[in-house]
């Protein structure tokens, strides 16, 4: 793909979309906070967070939650005081996603009690608990992201006829290939499928059209792929995090050292009420994936053919920031 085909009205948007959107999570554990973004291991350490609760068989008890950052242009109502974020360039308030993760704040208040402080800003500034930042190398990231919008898009996207026809101009494919596809691109994407596959239980009918609709969506639909949250850029939002906060105790961790014993030994500071460590295997083996669709995207962007070069022009920007961050002196390499 030649980048003067890019729109440039998507280039710009990728440029802005992190000063227009930020939306961290957050997990809290009893001795630190860890921050990341979709992609960048929120399930992960929802995982870990929730095992001591989970291994109980007590449920509903989720210590992770999702926060918006909104920049503030008016009047705040009294009652959403304690949730405005004072910066030294503008102020925030903090909108909190309750019903996600189902825990157990119901509200501002709650949320603020539990971590002992009266208001966001204290909760970022003067809180006791370091706070971990996840960062991820955002080319792969990008391919992580895309597989989520590719199961959305096969399942909803291409049921629109004039989206098919748009696709028939360009690969030769069927209206049987893309009904197909639909049918079964939930199998396509289960991790199993490969494994199921090896025993003889499922067939490859349709692999082949499947492979097409990813190749177009990746190559043709930029503005699906780059304004989504599970691809939208967010670095620049960490650095500016950390240099408000200003704490030398918080650290910034990489997503890809997470899945080592030596990260688990690391983990086991976390709380006091779980060792992470003896149970590495089982964890590892328990964290759920599209794996298989990863590496298919990587391989098709490694392909001599299919370069799909705009991915990293699009996130030179987020790259740089990226390799600021993990050799900043907050980097904790675990």
């Amino acid at each position: 793909m030649n980048f003067n085909s890019i729109n440039n009205t998507i280039e710009n948007r990728v440029e802005s979309l992190s000063h227009i959107v930020f939306e961290p999570t957050l997990t809290i554990f009893d001795n630190v906070i860890v921050v990341n973004y979709k992609k960048v291991g929120t399930r992960f350490f929802q995982t870990l967070a929730d095992l001591p609760s989970s291994s109980n068989n007590i449920f509903n008890n989720s210590k992770q939650i999702d926060i918006k950052f909104v920049k503030i242009d008016g009047i705040v109502p009294s009652d959403k005081y304690n949730q405005i974020f004072k910066t030294k360039l503008t102020n925030y308030l903090i909108e909190f996603d309750f019903e996600h993760h189902d825990g157990e704040w119901k509200d501002a208040d709650s949320f603020l009690k539990y971590n002992n402080v009266e208001n966001i800003t204290d909760f970022f500034k003067k809180n006791k608990k370091p706070f971990i930042f996840v960062v991820r190398n955002p080319v792969e990231r990008f391919f992580s992201g895309a597989t989520q919008i590719l199961t959305s898009y096969c399942t909803e996207t291409l049921t629109d006829k004039d989206e098919q026809n748009e696709i028939k101009k360009i690969f030769d494919i069927t209206d049987y290939d893309l009904q197909k596809v639909m049918e079964r691109s939930n199998e396509f994407f289960e991790d199993s499928f490969n494994q199921r596959l090896d025993w003889g239980h499922t067939t490859t009918d349709g692999v082949e059209s499947f492979a097409k609709i990813l190749l177009y969506v990746l190559e043709y639909k930029w503005d699906l792929i780059m304004q989504d949250i599970h691809t939208e850029t967010y670095l620049d939002n960490i650095k500016s995090l950390l240099i408000e906060i200003d704490d030398k105790k918080n650290k910034i961790i990489d997503l890809n050292q997470c899945n080592t014993k030596n990260a688990f030994e690391f983990f086991d500071t976390f709380t006091n009420d779980f060792i992470y460590s003896t149970d590495y295997n089982k964890i590892i083996k328990s964290k759920q994936s599209n794996l298989h669709i990863y590496d298919f995207l990587v391989k098709m962007h490694d392909n001599d053919v299919h370069t799909m070069e705009a991915i990293p022009h699009l996130l030179k920007k987020e790259y740089s920031y990226y390799k600021e961050l993990i050799n900043s002196s907050y980097f904790y390499n675990i």
